[in-house]
């Protein structure tokens, strides 16, 4: 007799557990049907593609790619880089025009190519010591991707250390990030570079 109450005690801890464990399998599985369809979800960001020496016009400012230098440890100009290995240099200035978001605004610039695994793009982020290499970045320039409606034109500049080999399949890329403005919210702008890098 005493033994029988644990075992209808245990039985009833495993019935509830194994009702829990479908109700919740129930909802994941709906979750997972239904998410891409609630508002909000999130959608494939486009990807807008600037030719080589056009300007993109973003919220009212203009982007483009000023001039580009490409740096090895062998060129007129060298680097201190490991052999197989490159210093990209991309200017890109920003200019606000009279229609320009009167939110402050700020992006992430990033160097793009064909070629990572899975047919994915790999990709490289500007570096944050660029001395290092022995590349001296140009007076003025700024390295945060960081642009207002205050009339001031700007420069950013961006430093890649790449394949040696990447500069052909390259491309710049700028994803907008401003936080207050919806106009900027995934935004992608994928800039040819130029023919003739400096270097």
């Amino acid at each position: 007799m005493t033994g029988r109450p644990r075992i209808a005690a245990g039985a009833r801890r495993h019935l509830l557990a194994g009702g829990v464990a479908v109700a919740s399998g129930g909802m994941l599985a709906s979750l997972l049907f239904f998410e891409p369809f609630l508002p909000g979800a999130p959608a494939a960001t486009p990807v807008h593609r600037v030719a080589r020496g056009d300007t993109a016009e973003v919220e009212g400012s203009g982007f483009r790619i000023g001039a580009a230098g490409f740096f090895t440890a062998e060129s007129d100009q060298p680097v201190d880089v490991p052999a197989g290995y490159a210093v990209l240099g991309v200017l890109v200035p920003i200019t606000p025009g009279s229609s320009a978001s009167p939110d402050p605004g700020s992006c992430d610039i990033v160097l793009v190519a064909p070629g990572g695994p899975g047919g994915v793009d790999r990709e490289w982020t500007s570096e944050v010591d660029p001395g290092q290499y022995d590349y001296g970045t140009t007076r003025g320039t700024r390295s945060i991707c960081q642009f207002g409606d205050d009339g001031e034109k700007v420069t950013y500049e961006g430093v890649f250390l790449v394949p040696d080999d990447v500069y052909a399949a390259a491309s710049l890329e700028i994803r907008f990030t401003s936080p207050k403005s919806d106009g900027y919210a995934r935004s992608v702008y994928r800039f040819a570079l130029p023919a003739d890098p400096v270097g």
